[in-house]
């Protein structure tokens, strides 16, 4: 008689097992993504997007070669632009904040009426200096420059 055989045994994972980690992996990547994702509220997402705003506005003075400004204000900010005449100003929607804001201008800073910026940024480079103070609860964020460095924040 030649050798025997023996059975062989059921290699892999059974559809139940396989369900299992499917959903185990699941959960932990809407974990993983939820926590990536969700931009921080309050002063630091506040400061985020006025440093976006910031750096897209000088941006767009120097290679357009034409002022532009921003409406900085407790209630938001929003960008304007100079009219082709040059007479005016067109204001953006504003962007509300996620707390409160305070604006501080430099020494030679316009207020601006409601129509115009209280920012500019120059072709040069150059833009009114000034500080923002974001608050919400206990957090503080404070952003500012002096008009030729660039736009700084840092959590208090």
């Amino acid at each position: 008689m030649g050798p025997t055989v023996a059975p062989a045994q059921d290699a892999g994972f059974t559809l139940v097992e396989l369900l299992v980690v499917v959903a185990i992996l699941s959960v932990l990547t809407v974990a993983a993504t939820l926590s990536v994702a969700t931009p921080a509220g309050g002063p630091s997402r506040d400061a985020a997007r006025l440093q976006a705003r910031y750096a897209a506005l000088q941006d767009a003075a120097i290679l357009s070669g034409r002022p532009q400004g921003l409406r900085l204000g407790p209630d938001g900010l929003a960008s304007a632009h100079l009219l082709s005449d040059g007479t005016g100003w067109d204001l953006g929607r504003p962007l509300r904040w996620d707390g409160a804001a305070s604006l501080t201008l430099d020494k030679g800073g316009a207020t601006g009426g409601s129509g115009s910026p209280n920012i500019l940024f120059l072709p040069s480079g150059q833009t009114t200096g000034f500080a923002v103070r974001f608050t919400r609860r206990n957090d503080v964020t404070l952003c500012r420059t002096d008009g030729w460095s660039g736009l700084a924040c840092d959590t208090r």
